[in-house]
């Protein structure tokens, strides 16, 4: 018993296209199948189908064909409004925050301002400041070394005015005692004489410090006292 696997397209013999081939497997033939099926009936029934299911097409299609624009028109106008309230949204959301970023930086740049005017008032007082600091370190180290030249002439001039009057003094005496011992006491013009170097001492101090007090005049009204601050 042969196969389909014993069957080889390539040998001329083994095809025959004028006879059928051999019913040897019991299979259902055309003739079988017309012994079971009624042809002429199936092909009305088949017929009946096939126009009742184009009738129904047809009519789906004109109901379709009237239906899908309003269907389509809603879809679109609901899909276009939704966009549009997501566009609106966002557009919001964006103002918003743009607004929040401009006042913040109004803010900050009003606070930059305000810094640099604060920076330069300072700056100017502190201008002010320092040349008020140097006048007054100027003044008191002008004050320190007058006080100190002073202090020095006056130690220096206390001391020979000390030494002068102790030897001026005891020369007044000595020559009293010379007139006493020479026994000159109606000598007028000596005695004039001592009283004139008794006084002398008081009339040239009084002299000296009118002199003294005058030239510390002339130095405050000149330059000469920014020389002496130099010095």
């Amino acid at each position: 018993m042969s196969t389909a696997k014993d069957f080889d397209p390539d040998m001329p013999s083994q095809i025959n296209l004028n006879k059928p081939p051999d019913n040897q497997g019991g299979c259902m033939t055309a003739d079988d199948l017309n012994k079971y099926l009624d042809i002429d009936k199936f092909n009305d029934m088949m017929a009946d189908t096939t126009q009742q299911a184009t009738d129904f097409l047809k009519n789906f299609q004109k109901q379709q064909a009237a239906v899908p624009r309003v269907v389509s028109d809603d879809r679109y106008r609901i899909t276009a409004m939704n966009k549009l309230r997501e566009l609106r949204d966002e557009h919001n959301n964006l103002m918003n925050r743009l607004r929040r970023e401009e006042i913040y930086y109004n803010a900050s740049i009003e606070g930059a301002e305000n810094t640099k005017s604060l920076f330069r008032m300072i700056e100017k007082q502190n201008i002010e400041l320092k040349k008020m600091i140097e006048k007054l370190v100027h003044n008191i180290e002008i004050s320190d070394r007058k006080t100190y030249y002073e202090n020095e002439q006056n130690d220096w001039a206390g001391w020979w005015a000390h030494h002068l009057m102790t030897k001026y003094w005891l020369l007044i005496f000595l020559m009293i005692v010379g007139l006493i011992i020479t026994k000159q006491f109606t000598d007028i013009k000596k005695w004039g004489m001592i009283i004139g170097l008794a006084i002398y001492p008081l009339i040239a101090f009084f002299i000296l410090k009118i002199m003294y007090h005058f030239w510390d005049w002339i130095k405050s009204q000149t330059t000469w006292v920014y020389l002496s601050s130099n010095l």
